[in-house]
């Protein structure tokens, strides 16, 4: 053996392996840890003696496992390679220098996945020729099956077929898959009469080694269990556990909470199933079965939750099984109250409901309210010309017929798209007592057409002021009481409740009546839904609830069938400052040179002729004809539709004021329009059809007319 002179940092290179020492007593060769020894006073005389002590056949498997243990070092210097052949032969060169021979690779067969490997001047054959003994050069046998285990990525099992123990030039492996183990060896091993005390204490050994792990895993289940538990008492939810015949083996606090019950009822062995209402237990019992089964069945199914007291909730159960030594043992799940989503999503249904039908009330009340415009506008005329009493009632009947089509076109727009009235400071109370006031006298003449007696009470509270305004609140009032005095047929009470605290004002208005069941109370707020066949027009509680919510607050009904109702409805606080609204100019007399600018031919008709008794007016179809007749200083005061067609009524009035900036300008639409409304900034002056009076019409206009010269400054 040759090598190069020792280096000062204690290594030295033999056949270009690298072997060095270090301070801490341990040898490597090129980086791999080896033991270094004296051949018989050390390794000879360890060998034979543990051989002695547990016996040939023993000694070799303990051999051959430890020879397993030690592949992962060497495979990292194999895997260098790209061919096993070339990494083969790199840790053989290791292996001649650390003294365990000479290796070869005989033969190596990838479709089979078998190798023949042959080493001369084994270590391990030498010192059993030594020692006159045979028990296999074991450790080499088992990094060779090591090796290929590794190669072919299958448990193989290195057989030994020449021995230098027995006089063989070199030892000789076949390696090739096998289902042979070390632990199966050794347990055929102890099977079988020929067991020795060292088997016996090999065994003991073994089952104290699985006795230990069996103690380790139980103390690392009771800590898993333990955070689980802790885990599922810190979640929102009800978290549970069931036995395999579907009673209750945990349930974390927040179950407790949700359904009542106390530890020692649930320890007491209840039923999973007596938490659904019992005509869904039946299909809950045989999704449970299927779900133990392991037969496909949702992950998660939609229940009614039984609590102890007898209320129910709309839930979900979220679940999987529970599965120990193989086999299922129960189900594991969490249950997610959804009485909320619920809520919400009847919210979002209703909100899309009623924007559908706010836009087509929207159209109809434009409409209607030009049509009404026709029939209010000549019968005002008719009247300012006429002298026979006669004719003068029957117009008032016209006009007061079209007033109330007006007034049920103005309620059904509500009803759907919300009050626009700017909100200011309102007393809740004041405005309450005021509507119950004015309603008395109807809600008692209803109560004696009935024969029955019906009792409003009123209990109010300090409350603070709200955003809202007071002739809405008190539309709310009396459409709250009304609805309630229809649900006593009977006869009963009716109380009306206030109380307050820093985020606003809740009134509640709870009758002793016939009360509604879940599908009525989903459907309440709905414009047109009505249980009043003869003169309801289900146009009440949806006007309430858009109301409210067009002012930030909430609408809230509570009911059962035989157990009355209660109506609550929340208002946000005012936190704003009241404004001042500018008082109307006074009437000109002054004769104006006027434009009329609208679509509909029977409106159009009667604002011409309702202004040319004091005016120069002119009238116009369309936009595009009023603007290619419009010059600076032409007229004084341009009537403008807000839905005419192709060029809509804010973009004509923007394009006026850009050719004329003193002309006054009114709007007159059909159409509601929020005092917010961006198109309203191009306007002096707001006129919403049908119009009561054409004298509102003329004292408008002279309004315009005064605002027009001050721009000018010709007054």
């Amino acid at each position: 053996m040759s090598g190069s002179p020792p280096d000062p940092s204690g290594s030295i290179t033999v056949s270009g392996i690298t072997i060095e020492w270090r301070p801490d007593g341990t040898c490597t060769f090129d980086g791999l840890p080896v033991a270094m020894m004296w051949v018989d006073t050390t390794l000879m005389g360890l060998m034979s003696g543990v051989q002695a002590m547990v016996g040939a056949e023993r000694f070799a498997l303990a051999l051959q496992s430890e020879g397993r243990k030690s592949v992962e070092a060497d495979w990292q210097v194999i895997s260098r390679y790209e061919d096993f052949r070339d990494g083969f032969t790199a840790i053989a060169h290791i292996a001649a220098v650390a003294g365990w021979g000479h290796w070869r690779l005989l033969a190596l067969d990838e479709g089979a996945k078998t190798c023949r490997f042959q080493a001369v001047n084994s270590w391990e054959g030498r010192y059993q020729q030594s020692l006159g003994e045979c028990w296999g050069s074991g450790m080499l046998a088992g990094k060779l099956a090591g090796y290929c285990t590794r190669l072919f990525d299958t448990n193989c099992w290195a057989e030994q077929t020449a021995w230098i123990a027995r006089g063989d030039p070199c030892d000789e492996f076949e390696v090739s898959p096998s289902q042979r183990s070390i632990e199966r060896e050794i347990q055929d091993l102890l099977a079988t009469d020929e067991a020795t005390r060292a088997d016996m204490a090999v065994a003991l050994q073994k089952l104290q080694t699985e006795i230990a792990e069996r103690r380790q895993a139980e103390r690392a289940a009771l800590e898993s269990e333990q955070r689980f538990r802790e885990l599922a008492d810190s979640l929102p939810e009800a978290v549970f556990e069931t036995n395999a015949d579907g009673s209750l083996a945990f349930v974390n606090r927040r179950a407790f909470e949700e359904f009542g019950y106390t530890e020692k009822e649930f320890a007491a062995g209840l039923s999973a199933f007596e938490m659904i209402v019992p005509e869904e237990r039946e299909i809950a019992a045989a999704n449970f079965a299927r779900r133990l089964r392991g037969e496909p069945v949702p992950s998660s199914q939609e229940y009614t939750a039984l609590r102890r007291d007898g209320t129910t909730f709309p839930c979900i159960l979220l679940s999987n099984p529970i599965v120990r030594d193989g086999r299922p043992a129960g189900l594991r799940g969490i249950l997610v109250d959804i009485a909320e989503r619920r809520r919400i999503e009847q919210e979002r249904l209703q909100t899309q409901r009623l924007r559908a039908v706010g836009e087509l009330a929207a159209g109809v009340s434009h409409n209607l309210n030009n049509i009404l415009t026709g029939i209010l506008g000549p019968a005002d005329l008719l009247r300012d010309r006429s002298n026979q009493p006669e004719l003068m009632r029957e117009l008032d009947t016209i006009v007061a017929s079209a007033q109330r089509a007006s007034d049920l076109v103005v309620r059904l727009y509500r009803s759907v798209a919300g009050r626009d009235e700017t909100v200011h400071r309102v007393e809740v109370n004041r405005v309450l007592l005021e509507a119950v006031q004015a309603a008395r006298p109807r809600w008692r003449d209803e109560a004696q057409a009935r024969g029955v007696h019906i009792d409003v009470v009123t209990e109010l509270s300090d409350v603070p002021d709200v955003a809202a305004t007071d002739s809405g609140l008190h539309d709310i009032v009396i459409n709250l009481l009304f609805n309630a005095v229809d649900a006593l047929p009977e006869g009963g009470t009716v109380t009306i409740t206030t109380t307050g605290s820093d985020d606003g004002a809740e009134l509640t208005i709870i009758d002793t009546g016939l009360g509604m069941d879940e599908e009525i109370q989903g459907r309440v707020f709905e414009p047109f839904f009505t249980t009043k066949t003869e003169i309801g027009t289900g146009l009440g509680l949806a006007t309430v609830y858009n109301t409210v919510s067009g002012w930030g607050g909430s609408v809230s009904v509570r009911s059962a069938p035989g157990q009355g109702s209660t109506f609550a409805v929340f208002l946000p606080p005012w936190a704003g400052e009241e404004q001042a609204r500018p008082a109307p100019a006074p009437a000109s007399a002054r004769r104006a040179r006027v434009a009329v600018i609208e679509d509909d031919d029977t409106v159009r008709g009667v604002l011409g002729r309702a202004l040319a008794e004091n005016h120069a007016v002119d009238t116009f179809a369309s936009g595009q004809d009023a603007l290619k007749a419009f010059q600076p200083g032409q007229y004084d005061v341009a009537l403008v539709d807000l839905g005419l067609p192709q060029v809509p009524g804010d973009q004509v009035a923007a394009r006026m004021r850009a050719i004329d900036s003193h002309v006054s300008l009114i709007l007159i639409t059909g159409w509601h329009l929020p005092e917010d409304d961006d198109r309203l900034q191009h306007f002096d002056l707001h006129l919403r059809k049908p119009f009561a009076r054409l004298g509102q019409v003329r004292a408008a206009v002279a309004d315009a007319i005064q605002l027009r010269d001050a721009r000018a400054g010709d007054c």
